[in-house]
């Protein structure tokens, strides 16, 4: 933006063209009006209570240039930075010099307002309707607005920057965080329930000798459930009070609020519910020889056979590539678009620490599961593993056989997650050139952490052979 000189007044750049109206005095007999002080008030006394301007936002910040410097306002007309307001008069005094209707404005505040959110939006709006059946009034709504610094490129002067009211800030921040909020919190549920089942498979699998072997020795199938839920719930119990610990931790640093725990608590009983129905079912599905997927190469058939086995784990790599991707894309994006006003920035400032905690733990959650899915998966491999180091295979070979198993179907799962967020994001947001190579970036760092845990799991599973 730039602001070009129109003259000088007084050896003082002007940058506004007057308009000149009335008489020098020494030609006129009759004043029309005559400015006159009639006394003096104060407002020291209710300086924390009163606001020069709509939520105090107006001038909030002086004018200053590049290095810093502050540009002061002056008493000419038409200067850059007019000098404001320094008395008040009365109406009957205003119409003699402006006519009949003198008030440019008039600010109404709307009662019954703590906070701005959808409903305060809502009756806002009901205010404004009200307002445009009295007559055809100009109604601009300063709640939710906010400073913009703008940068200025002004002649005689040089670059300034200035603060401008930007109108609808916090509908724009509102509007612009909701969606990426609910799609992040649904992703993230979903890895927490892909983890859950995942963790549900390989526990039933891995037991499934010892419950035979309990069975054998005495031990009725009531007992066995009793056991197993038993063993359950002190797990439970433990990790639901280490959670409760540090969610009351971060709703008494006030990055959580109360709301939080009840979403835990619900989210904590509907868990309980699918452990306990998952372990209560019997074991349906036990591991037959089978013919694998004809016409295909070996590692083709494995993966096809072993399906069940990997396919959890496989949905929860391409969500959790989706959630990486599309929260640290919508960062970007979503920050150009609301960051631009003091309250953008603000907001924006909150709440990176939590995105940026969900995506920690997110990877955290699947490099977990990866790698306890890979140990449990090749413990229930032993006897096939034992039968190929039998027949001939050196250890290496087998090591590197599950390697290439687990990099195909675990590089499929990535590049699934990953194309679909930038999909997702390609609708939603103006995806620049710089946010695809990000997303490049995070898959190759996705699938080499995968790899590294594969190899040494792998590593330490085929040793045991």
């Amino acid at each position: 933006m730039s602001v070009k000189q129109v003259g000088t007044e007084s050896e003082v750049p002007i940058h506004r063209k007057l308009i000149e109206k009335g008489k020098p005095a020494y030609e006129m007999r009759d004043y029309p009006f005559v400015l006159f002080p009639v006394g003096s008030y104060t407002a020291k006394e209710n300086q924390k209570s009163l606001s020069a301007s709509p939520l105090g936002i107006y001038h909030q910040a002086p004018t200053t240039t590049e290095n810093g410097q502050v540009v002061h306002e002056t008493g000419v007309a038409g200067s850059f930075i007019a000098s404001p307001a320094h008395g008040v008069i009365q109406i009957e005094d205003a119409e003699l010099i402006k006519g009949n209707a003198p008030i440019d404005a008039i600010r109404i505040k709307v009662s019954g307002i703590s906070s701005y959110d959808d409903s305060t939006e809502r009756k806002i709006l009901d205010v404004v309707e009200q307002l445009y059946q009295l007559g055809d009034f100009q109604i601009d709504i300063v709640a939710g607005a906010s400073p913009e610094t703008m940068n200025m490129d002004v002649e005689s002067i040089g670059m300034v920057k200035q603060q401008w009211t930007s109108l609808g800030a916090a509908t724009t921040i509102s509007e612009g965080w909701t969606l990426s909020n609910f799609i992040i919190t649904a992703l993230f549920i979903i890895v927490g329930g892909l983890y859950m089942l995942n963790r549900i498979l390989f526990w039933r699998e891995t037991r499934q000798e010892e419950s035979e072997l309990l069975f054998d020795i005495g031990w009725s199938k009531r007992h066995i459930t009793q056991f197993y839920l038993i063993e359950i719930g002190l797990l439970t119990f433990a990790a639901v009070t280490i959670s409760l610990c540090i969610i009351g931790g971060l709703i008494s640093a006030h990055f959580l609020d109360i709301e939080s725990l009840f979403f835990f608590i619900s989210s904590t009983l509907l868990f309980l519910i699918i452990l306990i129905a998952r372990i209560t079912i019997p074991i349906k599905n036990k591991l037959k020889i089978q013919q694998g997927a004809p016409g295909k190469t070996m590692l083709l058939r494995n993966i096809y056979y072993y399906r069940k086995f990997i396919g959890i784990t496989f949905l929860q790599l391409a969500m959790v590539t989706f959630l990486v991707i599309f929260i640290i894309t919508s960062i970007f994006a979503t920050m150009e678009l609301t960051g631009k006003t003091n309250l953008g920035e603000f907001i924006n400032s909150s709440i990176y620490f939590i995105l940026l905690l969900v995506v920690l733990v997110s990877i955290g959650l699947t490099m977990i599961t990866v790698f306890e899915s890979n140990s449990s998966f090749l413990t229930l491999r032993n006897t096939e593993l034992r039968i190929l180091k039998d027949i001939g295979w050196a250890r290496k070979d087998i090591q590197l056989l599950c390697m290439k198993e687990s990099a195909i179907w675990t590089f499929l799962g990535i590049l699934l997650g990953a194309s679909a967020s930038l999909g997702i994001l390609v609708i939603l947001f103006d995806i620049k050139p710089v946010m695809f190579i990000i997303s490049i970036v995070i898959v190759v760092i996705i699938y080499c952490i995968v790899l590294c845990l594969t190899y040494i799991v792998t590593f330490f599973q085929t040793n045991k052979i």
